[in-house]
């Protein structure tokens, strides 16, 4: 019930605000989702709290470069993201080296502090240049690893038995699975003729319906291995802000690639 009253608030007021407002609102929400996302990954492995405040600033920074399409282009523009990155880098092992001068968890604190940018920042930014594409796709994004989502929901918890993946999520089944991939599809087909989006089919769906199991069970592996159950409690009924974010890390990417392919 929680799930659906949340929907019911939540959907129209997310269709209004990036349908009606420029581009710089929907930045403005992805950032926060950004910050909100990262304070979560790295609140999970107990990551220092100096580390903590670089990652995000870092995370943040690269985060309004890439709006502002300061991290790609055309000439030398090209190589600025590993310019940015490497220079992260640089301040991240200082930081370490001389913050907390005990050598020991060194590689492991560097190492949450990078995977959080890449997974969190990187992928979220692939929203941006989807919003680029036109607002109707971040519309279309949602709604179909909505319906994908509620689909392997549903048919999970009503006549799903054999397990999916043990380790990572005890309760996904393969039932659900194929929940997702049919939800994916039906999605995908209602919201392009809704919307009227001639690049949107079945295939497409059905992928993005494979992509929704695929975030789901890499953030069920990250919480795993911090011993936790949900990254937050920040949404009721939900989870937190990586619990709900966690499809479209993976969709995103994909979606935008398919796009400038097709």
């Amino acid at each position: 019930m929680k799930r659906l009253i949340t929907a019911v608030i939540f959907i129209p007021l997310f269709y209004l605000y990036v349908m009606k407002l420029p581009g710089g609102y929907f930045f403005g929400l992805l950032s926060v989702v950004a910050l909100l996302g990262l304070y979560e990954f790295y609140r999970m492995f107990r990551l220092n709290t100096g580390l903590t405040v670089l990652s995000i600033s870092g995370g943040l920074l690269f985060l309004y470069l890439s709006y502002r399409g300061l991290l790609a282009g055309e000439g030398n523009r090209s190589g600025d993201f590993l310019n940015l990155l490497s220079l992260f880098f640089i301040a991240l092992v200082l930081f370490r080296a001389f913050i907390r001068k005990e050598p020991r968890d060194a590689l492991r604190d560097t190492g949450i502090s990078l995977t959080g940018l890449v997974y969190v920042v990187l992928l979220i930014t692939y929203q941006l240049r989807l919003r680029e594409l036109g607002p109707h796709w971040i519309i279309y994004l949602y709604g179909v690893i909505w319906i994908s989502d509620s689909s392997a929901y549903y048919v999970g918890s009503t006549i799903g038995k054999r397990r999916l993946y043990p380790s990572l999520s005890p309760k996904k089944t393969v039932e659900g699975a194929i929940g997702s991939l049919i939800g994916g599809g039906i999605g995908s087909v209602i919201l392009g003729k809704v919307m009227d989006i001639e690049r949107a089919g079945l295939l497409l769906g059905i992928i993005i319906g494979v992509l929704c199991v695929v975030g789901d069970l890499i953030e069920s592996m990250f919480k795993r291995d911090a011993g936790v159950k949900d990254s937050s409690n920040l949404i009721p009924g939900h989870g937190g802000v990586l619990d709900k974010i966690d499809s479209a890390l993976f969709v995103a990417p994909f979606l935008y690639w398919y796009l400038m392919r097709a």
